[in-house]
C-alpha cells in the first residue's frame, strides 16, 4: 500500500484498488476517463490556492494540536503548499490537483 508520509490518502485506495483489478496486466494504464459514477469521496471540486490545499493535507494526515501543542498555530501553511508543489504536485485547470503515479 502507498503511504504519504504516513497517511494513506484516498487517491492511493484508488490506486492500490485499480493495481489490483488489472494485476494480471504486465503494464496497466491506470486513468479514470470521466467522471461519471466515480466515487464522490474519491473526487474533489478543486482548491482556490497552493495554501487551501496544504491545509487539507494537514487535516487528513497530521494532528498538529496534538503533536505541536499551541505552537500549532504558527505553523506556516503557505510555505509548506509552496514546498508541496514545487515537488510533489502541479495545480490544474479549476483548482484540481495533481500528483505523478
Amino acid at each position: 500500500m502507498l503511504y504519504y508520509r504516513g497517511c494513506v490518502t484516498r487517491r492511493q485506495i484508488l490506486i492500490n484498488f485499480c493495481q489490483a483489478i488489472h494485476a494480471d496486466e504486465e503494464d496497466p494504464e491506470l486513468m479514470a476517463q470521466d467522471f461519471e459514477c466515480f466515487p464522490r469521496q474519491w473526487y474533489n471540486e478543486g482548491f482556490i490556492s497552493e495554501e487551501d490545499f496544504a491545509r487539507h493535507i494537514v487535516e487528513e494526515c497530521y494532528n498538529l494540536e496534538k503533536t505541536m501543542g499551541d505552537l500549532a498555530r504558527y505553523f506556516d501553511y503557505e510555505a509548506f503548499g509552496r514546498e508541496l508543489f514545487m515537488y510533489d504536485y502541479t495545480m490544474g485547470a479549476n483548482g484540481h490537483v495533481f500528483r505523478p503515479v
